[in-house]
């Protein structure tokens, strides 16, 4: 017999066990994704073949996906923030000609930009839902810079302390750094690579902050903040009897029909685990002028 607890009207994702006392004539059952097509081409010169997703967020009637894009050129450190829009609740995406920052000269970009019009790199964008917060701060973007100076890109992560920043942005296109933010210092090792997810939970009145750092493992730290100034503690997340595993990315959120509830459809990393044929991987262009190959393993969503 489990744990009783009312409920009521209470809307309840039922992923497992928890909330059930018992079965009949009935089971859970995990369905397997269904492929949906190609969302968008990495068509241009600027995008890949070294890039990744980072968000996609609902702006007024569209949809906004962003994504970095990086080559595999030998000054590429960083990359840069790319955006797609979609009118049709993600049926068809497109991908605006900003005109805000330049790539080789040409300025026909999706590219995102900075105020002083340099591109924008290493942000993840975020949609903050507090009451009170004004229009034009709605769309909020994190970041993270190591406080001693050290070199930091995409292929370097400084082992010293690291800051989170944060950004916004009234059209999600052009972004200002919000110094009056933040002074969240972590000094786990690894702190911020990778995915981060920030968000206002409407259950706890508060901002909660989900980020990766390394102990045995890629790991996951939890912190909370009332006014995105002052933080608690970071908590590093326990994973009861299971086998440790790499959490490269957490992407976790209320579940939007119970808010109560959240889910954390992470990027498993499997080190080592290798996926792709050496042909494939050439075909694909893999490895990088730094001499990085990106082929050896593999991720997965757990």
């Amino acid at each position: 017999m489990g744990i009783y607890q009312e409920i009521g009207s209470r809307r309840e994702l039922l992923v497992d066990t928890t909330l059930v006392d018992a079965l009949s004539n009935t089971t859970l059952k995990l369905h397997e994704p269904v492929a949906a097509g190609t969302a968008i081409q990495l068509d241009k010169p600027w995008e890949g073949p070294a890039n990744g997703p980072l968000a996609v967020l609902p702006v007024g009637d569209r949809l906004h996906m962003y994504y970095r894009g990086m080559t595999t050129d030998q000054g590429d450190l960083s990359g840069r923030v790319c955006v797609a829009l979609s009118d049709d609740s993600g049926e068809n995406w497109t991908k605006p000609e900003l005109g805000l920052t330049a790539y080789e000269g040409n300025k026909k970009t999706n590219i995102l930009a900075y105020e002083d019009g340099s591109s924008v790199s290493r942000i993840i964008p975020w949609f903050d839902t507090r009451p009170g917060v004004s229009p034009d701060e709605r769309i909020k973007s994190i970041s993270s810079e190591p406080i001693n100076g050290e070199e930091h890109n995409a292929f370097k992560d400084p082992k010293g302390p690291k800051r989170a920043v944060i950004h916004s942005s009234a059209d999600g296109f052009t972004w200002r750094r919000r110094h009056e933010y933040s002074q969240l210092i972590s000094d786990l090792k690894n702190s911020f690579d990778g995915g981060c997810t920030l968000f206002w939970s409407e259950v706890e009145q508060q901002y909660v902050f989900y980020y990766r750092f390394m102990d045995t493992h890629r790991s996951v730290a939890r912190t909370v903040s009332s006014d995105l100034l002052t933080w608690s503690d970071p908590e590093p997340m326990t994973y009861g009897d299971s086998d440790r595993e790499h959490l490269y990315t957490n992407n976790t959120e209320p579940y939007f029909r119970s808010p109560h509830t959240y889910i954390a459809p992470c990027a498993r990393f499997m080190q080592g685990r290798r996926v792709l044929t050496e042909d494939q991987s050439a075909s694909i262009n893999l490895k990088t002028s730094q001499g990085i190959r990106y082929d050896g393993d593999c991720s997965e969503v757990v």
